[in-house]
């Protein structure tokens, strides 16, 4: 993934960490988005940190081994992209 592509996609950087937010139309579909991002994260090996308050989620993503960006991150974020798109 190059820079670009994340930027891109609407991720953004900051503190060794890409960030996005999500916004929905209610509740029950920001719960169906975790649920697809927790079957997502499941199959990768690889979790975000996943904030919540309604209708509103945040995805924060870094590699915890290392306090940073890994390969593992954009292949996530590369996969999360993919299945966004389907």
């Amino acid at each position: 993934m190059t820079l670009d592509n994340w930027k891109k996609w609407g991720w953004q950087f900051s503190e060794n960490r890409f960030s996005q937010g999500f916004i929905f139309e209610d509740f029950q579909a920001a719960l169906s988005f975790i649920n697809k991002v927790g079957i997502l994260s499941e199959r990768l090996q690889h979790h975000p940190r996943i904030v919540n308050l309604y209708n509103e989620v945040v995805l924060e993503l870094w590699t915890h081994e290392t306090n940073g960006i890994t390969t593992k991150d954009h292949l996530w974020i590369e996969e999360f992209q993919k299945e966004r798109t389907l």
